[in-house]
């Protein structure tokens, strides 16, 4: 069949883009140490065959075609390639792939990028590239800059070095303002070795909705002013500093997931956090945040919440559990797929919808850490779907104190809420029964007290349960789902008994009913941080008025030293008798 007069079908796919495949088949093969070459050919692309009855479009691996027979997807990730070879990529052999919106391939080992000086179809028509975890430096940005139609950059686990590329340094064109175009959307720079101070300039194009710098050696403060449309923005694993403040908070209208984990940052979490009236996930765990929790938070419809190895103190906000009362949080499973408004003129909205949704495994993701069930966690891929099915709040590690509120339990939805670590005391309140969809429930070295509600057997979905080291006390429920957890559980509490203890209980260690474990809810727990100041403040009132009162009247001062005197003498006296009648009775 004769297309345009010039490309020639076959079985399926054009004759020219099936021998360019072929001929970048040979290329990464001949460019593999000669031990690995077949294993990795017949292992992964076993499917390229040259025959005439193989169809690059059905029947080969990675290679996605549109309804005109043209490539518009080819993946050639493999898992363990980037180990075995330093690949130099010939971008020449892309060609003839006029109409390739996506190209992945991740973790080749390609060291270079050849530039092809005929390939401006190519960057004209490209969309999504993923070079993530190969050994490329600093040239690619360069080497990249003509890619004017860019929507998606990954270069994520590369060589890349010193400060950000902008302006001002040798490889300054590849990010500055519209040098990949205004369609740039997601940008992923992490897990490289970038230092220095996050450039400003990085924010300027309007469509940018992702940006990934984690896991590099950024310093410096935050920069105020950011583009009003990112939606996700990962500065964690760095080394930034300073405090966050207003202005950063307001710079931001469409923000949904925030991720400044394990930095050294500062002061107190701005009151301004509400104006992100549209942020899911708050990951701020290891910084230096102090003061208490801004009851703000509490107005912004979060899914996940991490605030644990902090220095915070106060007490838990009671409004917190009006945290996850929306289902959808504004969001819908299709945001990333946007409008190709080409394709869609063209007639080929299921070629548009398929090519969006194939690359969102590795090319339109996002990624988030959350502790849960005694793990540190990646949650990978389409961030929006991921935040419609997860929900956790993480307190751990800090100085929080008080008891815990009962209100939390009315966050029936929530997954994975980790108190551990902290100064909390009072009992466990019996309103957690009402957590029924918790997996993971973490109340560890704190000072709580009381017994374990009997109702916690009712959490058919907790796989992890954590109350070791605190003062709880009596017989431990082992029934129904508490019969899962082992002694590690509870460890580091002594007065508790029974299985999984081989600790026998009393009668009177018998649990009480719901009734009165309400009570002791309610009643039960002392204010100790009350209580000793109360008790030093009463102390030192009773001793000043004594004084007071024997400064005013002289002769009440006489009388307390003649008493005194009184008592001193009484007491040499009494020791002189007795100590002369034990020597008397040695003597006999």
């Amino acid at each position: 069949m004769t297309v345009l007069g010039i490309w020639v079908e076959v079985n399926g796919c054009l004759e020219q883009e099936k021998a360019a495949l072929l001929q970048l088949k040979k290329n990464v093969g001949d460019q593999l140490p000669f031990i690995f070459r077949s294993v990795w050919l017949l292992d992964y692309l076993e499917s390229w065959k040259e025959d005439k009855t193989s169809n690059c479009c059905d029947d080969w691996e990675g290679v996605t075609c549109g309804l005109n027979s043209r490539v518009v997807s080819l993946s050639l990730e493999s898992p363990n390639l980037g180990h075995l070879s330093e690949m130099h990529f010939n971008a020449s052999v892309l060609h003839p792939f006029e109409e390739l919106r996506e190209l992945n391939l991740t973790s080749m080992g390609i060291k270079s990028w050849d530039e092809d000086k005929g390939s401006t179809k190519l960057s004209s028509s490209l969309k999504v590239l993923d070079l993530s975890q190969n050994m490329l430096d600093n040239n690619i940005i360069s080497q990249l800059s003509g890619f004017q139609s860019l929507h998606t950059l990954n270069l994520r686990a590369n060589q890349l070095r010193g400060v950000v590329p902008l302006k001002g340094n040798k490889y300054s064109s590849g990010l500055q303002k519209n040098k990949f175009g205004p369609s740039l959307e997601f940008l992923n720079l992490s897990n490289n070795s970038l230092e220095g101070h996050i450039p400003n300039d990085i924010y300027n194009s309007s469509r940018l909705q992702n940006l990934d710098l984690s896991y590099n050696r950024l310093n410096g403060l935050l920069p105020k002013n950011f583009s009003s449309n990112i939606q996700t923005l990962r500065l964690n694993d760095n080394r930034l500093s300073g405090h966050v403040t207003d202005a950063f908070c307001n710079s931001f209208s469409r923000l949904s997931r925030l991720d400044l984990s394990n930095n050294d940052l500062r002061g107190r979490i701005p009151a301004a956090i509400n104006n992100l009236t549209q942020l899911q996930a708050l990951f701020l765990r290891g910084n230096q945040f102090n003061g208490q929790i801004p009851f703000q938070l509490c107005l912004v419809e979060l899914r996940l919440l991490d605030l644990s190895s902090n220095n915070l103190y106060g007490s838990i906000p009671t409004c917190l559990s009006q945290l996850f009362t929306s289902r959808y949080g504004g969001g819908s499973p299709y945001v990333d797929i946007g409008m190709d408004f080409e394709l869609i003129n063209d007639g080929r909205v299921g070629e548009l919808i398929s090519m969006k949704l194939d690359s969102a495994h590795n090319i339109i993701y996002s990624k988030a850490e959350f502790v849960t069930k005694n793990m540190a966690y990646n949650y990978e891929g389409n961030m929006t779907n991921i935040l419609l099915y997860m929900y956790g709040i993480d307190l751990s590690c800090n100085k929080l104190t008080g008891h815990i509120p009962h209100e939390l339990g009315n966050l029936s939805n929530i997954q994975t809420l980790n108190l551990s670590h902290n100064q909390l005391w009072g009992v466990i309140p019996s309103s957690f029964s009402n957590l029924k969809n918790i997996e993971s429930l973490d109340l560890s070295f704190n000072h709580l007290n009381g017994r374990i509600p009997a109702e916690a057997t009712n959490l058919n979905t907790l796989e992890v349960f954590n109350v070791s080291y605190n003062n709880l006390s009596g017989k431990i429920p082992f029934q129904a789902q508490s019969s899962t957890f082992d002694a590690t559980s509870y460890k580091g509490n002594p007065f508790l008994c029974g299985l999984p203890f081989p600790i026998n209980c009393t009668t009177d260690d018998t649990p009480s009913t719901s009734t009165s474990e309400s009570q002791d809810e309610d009643s039960g727990w002392i204010d100790m941080e009350a209580f000793y100041i109360t008790f030093t403040g009463s102390g030192v009132t009773m001793f000043l008025a004594v004084v007071i009162i024997m400064l005013i009247n002289p002769h009440w001062w006489n009388a307390w030293f003649y008493l005194a005197k009184a008592c001193i003498l009484y007491s040499y006296y009494f020791f002189e008798d007795n100590i002369r009648k034990l020597r008397r009775a040695r003597r006999v």
